[in-house]
């Protein structure tokens, strides 16, 4: 092998070592920051869940992608009015469930999502203890007997709407 060649292998080679170490510095690195990430993760997850966590904060941390992160923000008993209102409208099923089941989610929301396409959302709306008596009333003629049901059973339905309904239909 003519000496011209030889120092190329050499070199080849010595780059190749070279970009080895690089590799495993670099997957040092991000072995580092994936952990940093999942510590990050942690402490959201334990701030959403904070009772002392302040309103702006909450907010903030009710728009992160991390479904753990979200569902702690609508199941913690500090979570804004507004929040707590922008998850009954606008987030995925499993949190919206959590939202209307509130009784600090508002009563003019509950009233506004009455006529859900989603019967659950309804069952839920109808078990609420802060809905109003106007819309548990809508609610005795939704078309699933289980948010019927519901809505005939909670507390806050007037005595005499109870009755008529009960002397119409049993």
């Amino acid at each position: 092998m003519p000496d011209g060649e030889l120092q190329l292998l050499l070199e080849s080679v010595d780059q190749l070592e070279r970009q080895q170490t690089e590799l495993k510095q670099a997957e040092k690195t991000v072995q580092r920051l994936r952990g940093q990430i999942k510590q990050g993760r942690e402490i959201m997850v334990m701030l959403a869940q904070d009772p002392a966590s302040q309103p702006e904060l909450l907010d903030r941390l009710a728009r992160s992608r991390d479904y753990d992160v979200y569902t702690a923000v609508v199941s913690n008993p500090s979570c804004p009015t507004e929040t707590l209102t922008w998850f009954a409208r606008s987030r995925g099923w499993s949190v919206r469930y959590r939202a209307l089941a509130r009784p600090e989610c508002p009563p003019e929301i509950l009233s506004e999502l009455a006529d859900d396409p989603d019967p659950k959302a309804r069952h839920l709306i109808a078990s609420n203890l802060s809905c109003p008596p106007e819309t548990l009333s809508q609610l005795l003629r939704d078309t699933h007997p289980d948010v019927r049901q519901t809505a005939l059973a909670n507390p806050n339905l007037p005595a005499s709407v109870r009755a008529m309904y009960q002397l119409a239909y049993g």
